[in-house]
């Protein structure tokens, strides 16, 4: 009996987009599978697995999408967008899959309908309407400190209605362009999947109902495998220590200002941060690292600070540490919106980044015991998510219908 074929497609605009599909990829049994892996070329430090076949794909590089998130300009022009069926479609051709699946490829909505194949999408839950209920908070625009301005909140309806509408322009542009209907909401193209799975953790939404074809399979965790660094052993336990990692969407030029504030109120500092921002900080107080393992240093810490989205918060959630995130982009405000609700973290805009304000953020966080007393709710609750084996189970009931 001939192996299923599985095809992974990865929007390589971000390393969570990578890491997150590719730890999907390789939980899958490659007795029982032919698994298939696209991506452009970059982040290759992730790929361990020689079992899987990889594919080069085209995707815009990870400045512009982050420099148009940040401008609230569209994610991708439609010529972008046709260059990726482009791809896609020369690639579903050469492997004839049972099943793609894809993570922020927003080309599958043409792609998938073009060949007929069955469509998996890999998301997070608030950014589907079913959750959020179309009620979204104000806007990080590096430009503007949009939050300050009076009365912002009562039209940010019209605000959403004006930049989904936008967009959504050049994924409709793509889907006229192959003869497919309009989608009546940019967030339908974003979410789209004939399966959709989420990569969250379902308590973080418990008191939703989860729609039909839609799937919560908890956070995919992904880690370099690195040795503990050699100052490991001289973190003190007698101090109240934050780990600070604001990740390859986050706004490293603001580390000298966390950096600081948080040496003021006598914290430990466990640094996670590119090379050249490492060798700003020499103080005996702050241990810094290129690569660590995140799920230890949030572990070790009282707090993490990070960017506020997904991947970093659940990591911490994960061993019960709650989270203060310093937004960059929409995608982040989302999540912790989410987080926020749950008392689990707190959200500082960078504009708000000062002595007051963080001293007040940093002592909720750590003196209010609701906090951590979530983050563990949270902990128990992914502990008991086991993501690839959910994951697998939707592969293998969908491959068992018979009618892909």
């Amino acid at each position: 009996m001939s192996k299923k074929c599985i095809l992974f497609f990865s929007e390589a605009v971000t390393v969570a987009h990578v890491v997150r599909l590719w730890q999907l990829a390789k939980s899958l049994d490659t007795t029982v599978y032919d698994v298939h892996f696209a991506v452009a070329d970059r982040y290759t430090f992730v790929f361990d697995e020689r079992h899987i076949t990889r594919h080069r794909l085209f995707s815009i590089p990870s400045d512009v999408f982050i420099h148009r998130v940040e401008n609230a300009k569209a994610m991708y022009s439609t010529q972008e967008l046709t260059h990726y069926v482009k791809d896609d479609l020369a690639i579903i051709e050469h492997v004839k899959p049972d099943i793609v699946v894809g993570d922020m490829r927003q080309s599958l909505c043409v792609s998938s309908r073009l060949t007929g194949v069955h469509h998996v999408a890999l998301a997070n839950a608030y950014w589907h309407d079913n959750f959020h209920k179309m009620h979204f908070p104000v806007p990080e625009i590096r430009q503007f400190n949009l939050s300050k301005i009076p009365g912002i909140r009562s039209i940010l309806p019209l605000y959403y209605a004006w930049f989904f509408r936008y967009q959504g322009k050049t994924l409709n542009a793509l889907r006229q362009q192959f003869k497919l209907p309009a989608f009546a909401h940019c967030l339908d193209g974003w979410n789209y999947g004939d399966t959709v799975i989420f990569s969250d953790p379902s308590l973080l939404f418990n008191k939703y109902n989860c729609p039909p074809a839609h799937h919560f399979i908890g956070p995919v965790f992904w880690e370099p495998e690195v040795e503990e660094p050699s100052w490991w052993c001289d973190l003190d336990n007698s101090k109240q220590t934050a780990y600070v990692s604001l990740g390859s969407s986050g706004d490293n030029a603001l580390l000298p200002s966390l950096i600081k504030l948080l040496s003021e109120q006598g914290f430990q500092i466990i640094l996670n941060a590119p090379r050249e921002q490492l060798n700003l900080f020499c103080e005996n107080h702050i241990y810094g690292a290129e690569f660590i393992s995140g799920s230890k240093a949030a572990a070790r810490a009282d707090v993490v600070i990070s960017n506020g989205g997904s991947p970093t918060s659940y990591q911490a959630f994960s061993v019960g540490t709650p989270v203060i995130g310093v937004p960059r982009n929409l995608d982040q405000l989302m999540s912790l919106s989410f987080i926020e609700a749950f008392k689990v973290g707190i959200t500082l805009r960078p504009n708000d980044i000062n002595r007051k304000q963080f001293k007040k953020s940093l002592h909720d966080i750590i003196h209010d015991k609701d906090y951590k007393y979530n983050a563990k709710k949270l902990a128990k609750n992914i502990a008991e998510s086991t993501p690839e084996e959910k994951f697998s189970k939707v592969i293998t009931n969908l491959l068992n219908q018979g009618n892909l």
